[in-house]
């Protein structure tokens, strides 16, 4: 199973390919440096095979090499940093509200 990732930047989105049929993708919103994946979706004809996680670490590692920081809206993204052993937590995105210490 041959697989292929694509950043469409104009459609906040990667997509996953598999055998150049469209199988997944992750949809985010970005500002001021801070990518928010919102939404992660495996196709269900490809669903059991590891694609959404191969996605996410794709995602993952290119806003890290982008210099984003990111917010885990999509419970998948944040289930997969949080089970990454710490890979990941430099990623994730400090808000400060004022009156915070």
């Amino acid at each position: 199973m041959e697989h292929r990732i694509e950043h469409l930047p104009e459609q906040h989105r990667f997509e996953i390919s598999v055998d150049k049929s469209l199988a997944g993708f992750s949809d985010y919103l970005q500002a001021d440096g801070v990518r928010t994946f919102n939404h992660t979706v495996t196709l269900p004809e490809h669903r059991g095979h590891g694609l959404a996680a191969v996605l996410t670490e794709h995602v993952l590692e290119d806003s890290r090499a982008g210099g984003f920081s990111v917010i885990p809206a999509c419970w998948f993204v944040r289930e997969f940093i949080e089970s990454s052993s710490g890979r990941y937590d430099d990623l994730l995105h400090v808000s400060s509200s004022p009156g915070e210490k």
